[in-house]
């Protein structure tokens, strides 16, 4: 009997000493599973990684939102369980010691300091979230990938005359490489106006766009188009025409057509004419004489034609 209830205490002490063991060693608590976040911006590149405990879920995603470092800067930001992560060597806007303060999430680590995509501008991150739930045992390595889908949007700059009547078949394409404002102004566009007959009216316009992510998620620009007021590409005249007076009378055998090298303003004197009217038998009266006029590719001369006086050579003597 004595050997019986012996027998049946050492059963009950190495049943009791067999469990103990088993619940002290649990995967639950200890286990880790390193995730690794990828990224295909033409190949595929490291994100960074996580150490999840098992048992754990995280939510790595991208919001539109603004960047740790520039807080008036729009991007698409990097986050772990709604917490923004900073990009790489910035000592701020990591507001946390850790990813287990940031989360809640005891023995949460990695992405305390991350790579450029932790902040992106030039594309849209595919998909823009991803759980994960790390296995209730055991110890492995995972990966995870989001694609970068570059961006390709279309802006379209319209132009109208000056009673706000729309140029038809007339439209300026401009394509941002990234998220964030642009200017579009003369600079832009005035190569395509003169190509097609118009020029900005007044000149200097601009518009200034952003091009950012609406509520819903979805791209837009605001404003949405921009218009530019425009009038037809008048050429002016390209020759100026010098004229000559005896006695308040044109001489009708005198005209020198004159062109200019470059844009500006120009003077005309008297040794620019001088030459031509000795062949021809003048001279100036008074001899010294000049005018100014303006030129430009656009609108010719400025004004287009001047008058000098002048008279015979026989009256007057010679040079």
């Amino acid at each position: 009997m004595k050997k019986r209830l012996f027998a049946l205490l050492l059963a009950a002490c190495m049943l009791f000493c067999i469990s103990s063991v088993a619940s002290a060693y649990d995967y639950s608590i200890d286990g880790k599973y390193q995730v690794e976040y990828r990224i295909n911006d033409g190949g595929f590149k490291t994100v960074g990684y996580l150490w999840v405990p098992c048992g754990q879920t995280v939510t790595v995603e991208y919001k539109w939102t603004t960047d740790p470092a520039y807080p008036y800067d729009y991007a698409w930001v990097l986050h772990v369980n709604g917490q923004k992560i900073p990009s790489i060597g910035l000592s701020y806007g990591w507001q946390y010691d850790s990813l287990e303060d940031a989360t809640g999430i005891e023995g949460l680590s990695g992405f305390d300091r991350v790579p450029q995509y932790a902040v992106i501008r030039n594309g849209r991150p595919s998909p823009l979230c991803i759980e994960y739930t790390a296995p209730a045992t055991g110890n492995a390595s995972v990966s995870k990938y989001f694609s970068l889908n570059k961006v390709t949007p279309t802006f379209y700059a319209y132009f109208e005359d000056k009673d706000g009547n729309r140029v038809e078949g007339l439209s300026y394409s401009y394509r941002p490489s990234s998220y964030g404002e642009f200017t579009i102004d003369e600079a832009d566009v005035q190569a395509y106006l003169a190509e097609n007959g118009y020029v900005l009216d007044p000149q200097g316009q601009s518009h200034t766009v952003n091009y950012t992510v609406d509520s819903s998620g979805k791209d837009v620009f605001e404003p949405s188009e921009v218009v530019f007021t425009v009038k037809p590409l008048q050429t002016g005249p390209q020759e100026l025409s010098i004229y000559f007076t005896d006695n308040g009378t044109r001489v009708e055998e005198l005209t020198l057509p004159y062109t200019a090298d470059s844009e500006g303003e120009l003077t005309i004197g008297t040794d620019d004419v001088r030459g031509y009217l000795a062949e021809n038998g003048y001279i100036l009266e008074p001899q010294e004489q000049s005018h100014t006029v303006n030129y430009s590719k656009q609108n010719g001369f400025d004004p287009s034609e001047v008058t000098f006086t002048v008279k015979p050579v026989s009256i007057g003597g010679f040079f």
